[in-house]
């Protein structure tokens, strides 16, 4: 798989949400093309191409080839999403909760980020209520109809 992308793209604390959709703009591809592409074996195995929540979830990436996407990208997205992970529950690592708990499942976003074309992780951790960059508030929903967006 031959895509346009550049690994200079990626910012600090980016997310692989925000990653896929740069790779799908780009690329003028769907993000379901991007998931059948460089998922692994058990979603390429999928026929009709209705993977689920859970092989899209971009928490650990699961539902990924890790080495496929690294080689295509010339990048180590899942690591960088790792050493984010990581980076973020450092201060909270004595708490014994799971690590997803301490990540909203929904998409929370800074409108200013946005409009750059960036979303980080920063915005998916619970402890964190304003953008760290801009200072503004988190959005969780659409300001006109309210709906949530799942993070897969």
């Amino acid at each position: 798989m031959v895509i346009v992308w550049r690994k200079q793209w990626v910012s600090p604390f980016e997310s692989p949400w925000s990653i896929f959709e740069k790779i799908a703009l780009a690329n003028q591809v769907k993000r379901d093309e991007i998931l059948h592409r460089m998922g692994s074996t058990d979603v390429k195995n999928i026929k009709n191409k209705k993977y689920g929540d859970n092989r899209r979830e971009l928490f650990t990436l699961s539902g990924f080839d890790s080495e496929f996407v690294q080689n295509t990208l010339g990048y180590d997205l899942i690591g960088h999403n790792k050493s984010i992970i990581a980076r973020l529950m450092q201060p909270v690592s004595y708490y014994r909760e799971l690590q997803d708990s301490w990540f909203f499942n929904r998409l929370r976003w800074c409108q200013e980020c946005i409009q750059v074309g960036q979303h980080s992780l920063l915005h998916q951790f619970k402890l964190i209520k304003r953008c760290p960059v801009h200072e503004t508030i988190l959005f969780d929903s659409c300001p006109s109809c309210l709906k949530q967006f799942p993070i897969c």
